[in-house]
C-alpha cells in the first residue's frame, strides 16, 4: 500500500514487517507525527512494524524534542513497550552523526543510517521470520 501527504509518501511492506517513509522538501515534525500515527493505527500488529525513513530529498531539520516526541509516540501506537529498529536513509554526514545520538532519547529504538534503500530494507529484514508455504 502507497499513500501520500504533503511532502511524506508512505509504503506499508507487510511481508517484511517495515514501514517506509520517504519525506521530500520541508516537512516538520507534528505532519511526520500525524502521519505515523494515522498509518500505524491501519495496521492490524503494529508493534511488528519497523520503520524506515528516506530523508535524502528532506530539506528541513527534525529538532530534538521531534525525535522525543517519536519515542514517546512508539509504545502508544505499538500498543505496548517493544524494541524496534529504525533505518534512516541518507548520505549528509550532519544527519548521520545525529542519527548515531539516537539511543540516548529512543531507548527501545535501534537506529542506523544507510546510504541506499537496499542496504536498510536488509537489515530490517534480518529478523523477520520466512514464511514457508
Amino acid at each position: 500500500m502507497t499513500s501520500r501527504r504533503n511532502g511524506i509518501s508512505v509504503e506499508i511492506h507487510p511481508e517484511l514487517h517495515f514501514v517506509l517513509f520517504k519525506l521530500k522538501g520541508v516537512v516538520y515534525g507534528k505532519e511526520l507525527l500525524e502521519v505515523t500515527e494515522r498509518t500505524y493505527a491501519t495496521l492490524n500488529e503494529p508493534w511488528l512494524y519497523n520503520r524506515l525513513f528516506d530523508i535524502r530529498q528532506f530539506i528541513n531539520v527534525l529538532q530534538f524534542e521531534d525525535f522525543a516526541a517519536l519515542a514517546e509516540q512508539w509504545p502508544k501506537i505499538a500498543g505496548r513497550v517493544q524494541q524496534t529498529r529504525v533505518a534512516i536513509v541518507t548520505e549528509d554526514p550532519v544527519r548521520i552523526a545525529r542519527t548515531e545520538n539516537f539511543g540516548r532519547v529512543l531507548p527501545n529504538v535501534t537506529a542506523r543510517t544507510f546510504a541506499t534503500i537496499d542496504e536498510a530494507e536488509a537489515w530490517l529484514a534480518e529478523d523477520v521470520p520466512v514464511k514457508v508455504r
